[in-house]
């Protein structure tokens, strides 16, 4: 018999945006940023600024908290391939590929110079972000603190993940905000597994207020959107 185990947590949510690929979709413009610096961005950059800037654009100092499964899984295998065929990597192209790249540009573009973090922890990294994030508001409750998640479809070369379309999702906490999402996680749990990633599943609790579970191999997060 597995013994189940849980951890509960309660985080306010000022705003949040989100960015979703559809058939008919174009990635965001970003006119906030340099053209030079514009040319150099993946994807996955644009996304993930575009859902932090409609998240902060009021404030001068955040925290950020920066997560992703798969970094940059498109911009690496393209830089694993060169080094298969003995070219040589393009130093721009390896500065970056690195997980916290988009949170850098982003905290030199505001010019903000409050702690960042990143965070990489599989299926579950989501969850995890809004744990750290839970922690980081614990110590200091007046300063806010951003999270980021965003992932990009994995080439088909890596058979074995999921193959889900770009998307990005940012969610802006402060203690003085009315709304606030319990987090919910569960040890030991349902072992069927949720089609949608984290943050699907997420946006969905925020989009319609109902409670939403998220399970995978026996690991399970519940969220709920609490009244304001």
């Amino acid at each position: 018999m597995i013994e189940k185990t849980s951890a509960s947590w309660e985080l306010p949510l000022a705003a949040w945006a989100e960015w979703r690929w559809s058939e008919d979709c174009e990635l965001p413009k970003l006119d906030f940023v340099d053209p030079m610096l514009r040319r150099r961005l993946s994807e996955l950059s644009k996304i993930s600024l575009w859902t932090a800037h409609q998240c902060v654009q009021g404030l001068n100092a955040v925290r950020m908290i920066y997560a992703s499964q798969h970094g940059e899984i498109v911009r690496t295998t393209e830089m694993l391939g060169e080094l298969a065929d003995n070219h040589p990597l393009s130093p721009t192209a390896f500065s970056m590929s690195v997980l916290n790249a988009s949170i850098g540009l982003y905290s030199i573009i505001r010019g903000n110079t409050e702690p960042a973090t990143a965070i990489a922890a599989g299926a579950e990294t989501l969850g995890y972000a809004l744990l750290e994030a839970y922690g980081q508001l614990s110590r200091n409750p007046t300063q806010p603190v951003l999270v980021i998640y965003a992932d990009e479809t994995v080439p088909t070369v890596w058979q074995s993940q999921n193959m889900h379309p770009p998307h990005a999702l940012a969610l802006l906490f402060q203690n003085d905000a009315t709304m606030r999402v319990r987090c919910t996680r569960v040890s030991g749990g349902d072992l069927t597994n949720t089609a949608n990633t984290q943050a699907r599943t997420l946006v969905d609790c925020l989009s319609s207020g109902d409670d939403v579970s998220w399970n995978q191999s026996g690991k399970s997060w519940h969220w709920q959107r609490l009244a304001e």
